[in-house]
């Protein structure tokens, strides 16, 4: 699953929260997040993720695949 993580605000970097469920994916579903633009896995993930300190005006944009 593609997930595009969007700062729209003006107040400088917050942290932006995905769940799995906002995703179609059962809660406790452990996924390998991956971030597209920088070509890098984020990590193995349970349930949700999280990116930090997301700039304002800034985006990540991540796929979500869930482990075997």
């Amino acid at each position: 699953v593609a997930c595009l993580l969007v700062n729209d605000g003006d107040d400088g970097a917050v942290d932006i929260a995905v769940t799995w469920a906002m995703l179609g994916l059962p809660p406790g579903t452990k996924a390998v997040v991956r971030d597209l633009w920088a070509r890098a896995d984020m990590g193995a993930f349970t349930g949700s993720f999280v990116a930090k300190a997301v700039e304002a005006h800034d985006h990540l944009f991540i796929t979500v695949t869930p482990s075997p």
